[in-house]
């Protein structure tokens, strides 16, 4: 699947990935540091930044979160509608910034049972469960973002 634009790419995923809440959006920076602009850009989406508490991650780890993302329910553990495109929407995701960018996030993930789950998180906004990858470029961020409630 080939998205024509960031619309309908957002489109697609908030029709498929169809339990809890999604938070999709992408914006100029504004700010001169990497957590100075994740902080100010959270809290204008109606989260609270975490200071300095970000998790710095890599581009192979980030892609591993939003797939997990956007192909389970984060309170379940269960697969969603979007599990079939779940790879397509991150590569879309990814590819919006660029190669340079940094990767974010807010949780830690076990990987040990060879089934890769969410462990710990530090919540930014009011749900039982939520969790993402925030990506910085020099130009641009943007947030790729779930929230589910058991």
């Amino acid at each position: 699947m080939i998205f024509k634009d960031f619309g309908e790419f957002r489109d697609v995923l908030f029709t498929k990935r169809e339990a809890g809440k999604v938070t999709c959006s992408m914006r100029e920076r504004t700010q001169h540091s990497s957590l100075d602009d994740i902080n100010h850009f959270v809290k204008q989406l109606g989260y609270q930044g975490l200071g300095n508490d970000w998790d710095s991650v890599d581009e192979q780890m980030a892609r591993r979160i939003i797939t997990y993302i956007l192909s389970m329910d984060l309170a379940y553990d269960s697969d969603l509608d979007s599990t079939p495109i779940a790879g397509e929407l991150c590569d879309y995701f990814i590819s919006l910034l660029s190669s340079q960018a940094e990767y974010y996030t807010n949780a830690h993930f076990e990987e040990d049972s060879g089934h890769f789950r969410l462990e710990e998180w530090s919540s930014i906004s009011t749900s039982t469960f939520d969790t993402g990858i925030i990506v910085v470029d020099r130009d641009k961020i943007g947030i790729l973002w779930v929230e589910d409630e058991d």
